[in-house]
């Protein structure tokens, strides 16, 4: 029995099983093979298989077409990516959205705002013109789509960028207006409405260093990260705040009976790619009210030992507060957003937090609280800063 005999069904399952590359191979071999290869199903087929992508993603667009010009060329850019920014970092997500491969600079919500989702920055897209010819585009600026440069890394988990037609960025010839406008998306207000002193200055080093990345970029993977059993919280990515550098992205890691918390982006102080939490799940903590009075009566504990006996369970759930005097960072108010009791929390633990002087000069590691609220939500007393960070669970970039 010959190929050509069987079933079309048949040899579609058949090359199912082979690379696209080799489809395309075997449909050069004879004519059942080169109608079987031309199946919206195979194609489909291979469209998931390869890189998850599904009819709803894909839209009206040829199957065959989208994977032969787009996703066999640029589909290892899909996934979540780390900026390759100096200090700051950042955050993209390349997705398939109707037809068209899209990245997307996701930026953290104005400080506290933690609860709020991620604001969104087309970067580029790539797609397939109505002649049939692969597009890569530039979508920055107001000059309207124009071409981009896509090159691989040294490895699959690295890619960068480089702007064709970079003039086409500026919104304002007024160099005035374009940082007044970028000040507004940053802070949420205009720089004449209170933005003054040391944060002006943060915003101007921030504004100056981000605008040398505007035309070229590289970008590192972020591995997805699975779900664990018999942890405290669920590993993920976090956004927090940082004082004076606003809302930042941290991943959180386990390793062995630590838990890491990774920038994600960064300031001059801690950049991004830097550990900003180091938790030690073996030192779980249950402090009373009274205990948790003013910083000195938690700093005294400290010193006298007030993790759990070894082999003593804490309990569910434990009393606490804020200290006299300790600078709130959103606390209350992400508790008023998400209904969540601020006087008691879930768990306890001793950590310590990465602080720095600007230029990451004369690092340390400092005394710090894990206090765990629920699945989604954590606080981080910083002790030698007198601050209580807040972070919430960033799920808005799937």
């Amino acid at each position: 029995m010959s190929f050509s005999s069987l079933p079309l069904e048949v040899l579609v399952q058949v090359l199912s099983y082979l690379t696209p590359t080799d489809i395309v191979k075997a449909n050069r071999t004879c004519k059942s093979f080169y109608s079987a290869s031309r199946v919206t199903k195979l194609w489909k087929t291979v469209c998931d298989k390869e890189h998850n992508v599904t009819v709803e993603q894909i839209g009206s667009s040829s199957f065959e077409d989208f994977y032969t010009k787009v996703l066999h060329h640029y589909g290892q850019t899909l996934g979540l990516w780390q900026m390759q920014i100096e200090h700051y970092g950042g955050l993209l997500s390349v997705k398939v959205v109707n037809g068209e491969i899209i990245a997307t600079q996701l930026l953290p919500p104005i400080d506290p705002e933690v609860w709020m989702p991620f604001k969104r920055k087309d970067l580029f897209k790539i797609s397939v013109d109505s002649e049939g010819k692969t597009e890569v585009n530039c979508l920055q600026g107001s000059g309207g789509p124009h071409k981009i440069e896509i090159m691989k890394g040294n490895s699959s988990n690295q890619f960068s960028v480089q702007c064709k037609q970079p003039e086409k960025h500026s919104k304002s010839k007024n160099r005035e207006e374009k940082f007044a406008s970028w000040i507004r998306d940053e802070v949420g207000i205009p720089p004449e409405h209170g933005v003054q002193g040391y944060q002006m200055e943060l915003l101007k080093i921030k504004y100056l260093s981000i605008q040398q990345y505007e035309s070229s970029c590289s970008f590192t993977c972020l591995q997805p990260i699975n779900s664990l059993s018999n942890v405290p919280i669920q590993p993920g990515l976090f956004k927090g705040t940082y004082g004076g550098h606003g809302v930042e992205v941290i991943q959180l890691t386990y390793e062995g009976n630590r838990l890491h918390g990774t920038k994600v982006s960064g300031d001059p102080n801690v950049p991004a790619g830097k550990r900003s939490i180091i938790v030690h799940l073996d030192e779980p903590l249950v402090l009373n009210r009274e205990q948790q009075r003013d910083l000195n009566s938690i700093k005294q504990l400290q010193n006298e030992g007030c993790s759990l006996p070894e082999g003593q369970e804490a309990p569910a759930r434990q009393p606490f507060s804020i200290p006299f005097g300790i600078e709130d960072r959103g606390f209350v108010q992400l508790c008023e957003q998400k209904d969540i009791p601020t006087d008691f929390c879930r768990a306890r633990y001793f950590g310590t937090g990465l602080i720095a002087m600007h230029g990451f000069r004369n690092s340390s590691r400092t005394d710090c609280h894990l206090v765990i609220f629920d699945e989604d939500v954590f606080a981080f007393l910083w002790m030698e800063l007198g601050s209580l960070s807040v972070y919430s669970r960033a799920d808005d970039f799937l």
